[in-house]
């Protein structure tokens, strides 16, 4: 026998899902909206505390879980509220009116290939390049600059603008805390949502060092800072 109501069920309105099959949702992000409409109307609750090691049961890394959630709140989907020392609280926005769906994927034409009275010689296996390599951690990397303009706006908000020396000792801990094994997207985050003037561990993250071999030397220090001195420049002007 195969899963029974009997065993338990996720109650839904049908409104609400007639209206989930008109939206385009990533797939990640997908896997996370699933993930809280477990949480909280699988228990029978409208949100739910939700930390961020819980989110890892979608098999997803924590990089891509807080872009995944930003995604979401991008998208109007979910809602988030501070929640206490465990996690933020996190729910369904049943509004489907208010949600902002992707626009539609654009089919590109295939490419069109030579092909020779002796054949076509063999294509390279697909793999990881170093070119793909550098452009995933670039991406990354401006990823975490985005995220960093946010706490700088959020500084110049609460009327605590931020020093040059002031972010040169912010970045240095950030960097220590990317060391230490917490996701800096989510530390920074954490900080504008509950309007922290400073850096900290993410609360219910369970810190792990960093495993891959991306260095996070003094070049790429100085590389990021100038771009996160670009993001202020941005800001403030």
């Amino acid at each position: 026998m195969g899963p029974q109501c009997e065993d338990g069920y996720t109650q839904i309105a049908n409104e609400l899902l007639d209206a989930l099959y008109t939206v385009r949702i990533p797939g990640e992000a997908m896997q996370i909206f699933l993930f809280i409409l477990r949480k909280t109307y699988g228990f029978k609750k409208k949100n739910d505390v939700i930390a961020l090691s819980q989110f890892a049961a979608t098999g997803i890394t924590k990089t891509h879980i807080s872009r995944a959630i930003s995604k979401l709140e991008e998208m109007n989907l979910i809602v988030t509220q501070k929640g206490n020392k465990n996690g933020i609280s996190y729910g369904i926005n049943k509004h489907f009116s208010t949600w902002k769906s992707l626009p539609k994927k654009v089919t590109l034409p295939k490419k069109v290939m030579t092909v020779t009275q002796k054949g076509n010689k063999p294509l390279p296996k697909k793999g990881t390049t170093k070119e793909t390599t550098k452009e995933t951690i670039t991406k990354e990397r401006l990823e975490i600059c985005e995220a960093w303009k946010s706490f700088v706006e959020m500084r110049k908000a609460i009327k605590k603008p931020m020093t040059p020396d002031g972010m040169k000792l912010a970045v240095n801990k950030l960097f220590k805390l990317m060391d230490s094994g917490n996701d800096p997207i989510q530390v920074l985050q954490q900080s504008v949502f509950n309007n922290w003037q400073g850096l900290f561990e993410v609360k219910g993250q369970k810190p792990e060092p960093k495993t891959d071999n991306t260095p996070m030397g003094t070049p790429e220090q100085l590389a990021m800072v100038k771009r996160m001195m670009e993001a202020k420049k941005n800001v403030t002007a």
